[in-house]
């Protein structure tokens, strides 16, 4: 992990690093939009891979807003999701 990653938009990660787990520091939302920008903290294609990151980053700073989630598509191509 970086020491002061540079903010970035939550479009450039899903960008960046395409079909992979990530999380980040939100450091800017907007009101239509809770997540809109932050710190990219860690980023694999393993989602247990963000565990030790996500513990060790909460522990530093309790207050922080933190945000997980998938850069590709949630159902796979040729599947249909019900709700």
């Amino acid at each position: 992990m970086a020491k002061n990653p540079e903010i970035v938009t939550v479009a450039e990660i899903e960008r960046q690093y395409p079909d992979e787990w990530v999380l980040v520091q939100i450091t800017r939302d907007h009101k239509a939009h809770p997540r809109v920008a932050g710190r990219l903290l860690a980023h694999s294609a393993d989602r247990a891979d963000l565990d030790e990151p996500h513990w060790r980053f909460r522990a530093e700073h309790p207050n922080a807003r933190l945000y997980e989630f998938y850069t590709g598509a949630l159902v796979a191509e040729g599947f249909v999701a019900i709700l």
